[in-house]
């Protein structure tokens, strides 16, 4: 069997999902329940000068935390790398980026006059290769902010 198919079916049991996100961004503290975790759609379509483009996600699920009694949803998605790939950082921004235009288009179809609110999107790399990731983490990692540093945050 693919690695990249192993790895998929292993990360996307909500135990393992909701421990991947808790450990990167909570420390480790259980503020995502596997419980409240549903699979959401992975396709994201494009319509880009009358070509319908797919692109698909590893894996995507929406989330509920509960803070004081209320519920706070967020999109938290999984991709799974067992190869360096040197544009995985601009690859992410694009499933986010279309995810929440697809979030707005949802929206404003049912709401046209209400103040739109977006769900958080999250998504997190898994690198499962066996050398070192030695290419970009992160989008500040690649920008050049020389001389304009106090632009960076």
């Amino acid at each position: 069997m693919d690695i990249d198919i192993l790895c998929k079916n292993c990360i996307s049991k909500n135990e393992i999902f909701a421990d991947a996100f808790n450990y990167y961004l909570f420390q480790g503290k259980k503020k995502i329940i596997p419980q409240d975790l549903k699979e959401v759609d992975t396709s994201i379509p494009l319509l880009i000068k009358n070509n319908n483009i797919q692109r698909y996600r590893d894996i995507f699920k929406i989330c509920s935390i509960k803070n004081d009694n209320k519920n706070t949803y967020i999109l938290l998605g999984i991709e799974n790398q067992t190869s360096i790939d040197k544009t995985m950082l601009f690859r992410c921004m694009v499933y986010d980026s279309l995810s929440y235009l697809k979030q707005f288009e949802e929206i404003e179809k049912k709401n046209k006059n209400d103040k739109i609110k977006l769900k958080p999107i999250i998504t997190l790399v898994i690198y499962f290769g066996t050398h070192k990731w030695n290419n970009y983490k992160d989008l500040y990692t690649i920008l050049d902010f020389r001389g304009i540093e106090e632009l960076k945050y």
